[in-house]
């Protein structure tokens, strides 16, 4: 009978046998953090010109009046159908469909403006 208790047998054949800790990984090289970092540098000066040119690009007043009377036409195209969704539908359905139609026109508007 043994008597040592401290160990498992299993722990004691392994430090026996000289089993070693796998291997730690290697920290990149220092070329290769340099590249890593420039290339994020690179990136976020990429970042920051795209996000600059969306912000200072503005709106283009030209297509303003056209987009106005694009959307006003989509509201008039949709109230038409909301009609005639109401007139086929039942009395009780009818007051909600144009309820949802007005909502829709004056959101389009508001969008517009």
């Amino acid at each position: 009978m043994a008597t040592d208790t401290d160990t498992a047998p299993a722990e004691r054949e392994r430090a026996a046998n000289g089993a070693t800790r796998p291997a730690e990984a290697r920290k990149p090289s220092r070329g290769r953090r340099i590249l890593i970092a420039c290339a994020a540098v690179v990136a976020a000066c990429v970042a920051a010109a795209a996000l600059a040119v969306v912000v200072l690009r503005g709106d283009d007043d030209a297509t303003e009046p056209a987009n106005r009377a694009a959307l006003a036409n989509q509201a008039e195209q949709y109230v038409e159908w909301q009609k005639s969704r109401a007139a086929s539908a039942s009395d009780a359905n009818r007051a909600a469909l144009q309820h949802q139609a007005d909502q829709y026109l004056e959101w389009l508007e508001s969008r517009a403006e």
